[in-house]
C-alpha cells in the first residue's frame, strides 16, 4: 500500500504489486473482511503509506472515484 485518500466514509487505496499500481476503493468499511482475526476494526491513516497488505477485491471500474476495484478483504502486515 503506497497511499490512502480519505473520502468521507470511503477510502481510495493505491496499491503496488511489482511494477503495477492499482487504485482500489472501500465504499463501506462494514463490507470489508479483515483478518485473520475476527471482528478487527478497520483502521488506517490517510496519506502516503509504506505498508504491506494482502488485498482481495472485486474488479469494478468506477470513473467517478478513478478506481478499478472494490476492496472486499484486507489484511495489514
Amino acid at each position: 500500500m503506497i497511499r490512502v485518500d480519505c473520502m468521507g466514509e470511503r477510502a481510495r487505496f493505491r496499491v503496488r504489486s511489482g511494477s503495477e499500481t492499482k487504485k482500489l476503493i472501500i465504499v463501506n468499511p462494514k463490507e470489508v473482511i479483515t483478518g485473520p482475526e475476527v471482528a478487527v476494526a478497520l483502521e488506517f491513516r490517510c496519506g502516503t503509506q509504506r505498508r504491506s497488505v494482502i488485498i482481495g477485491y472485486e474488479e469494478r471500474q468506477d470513473t467517478t472515484t478513478d478506481t478499478v476495484g472494490r476492496i472486499r478483504y484486507i489484511e495489514f502486515r
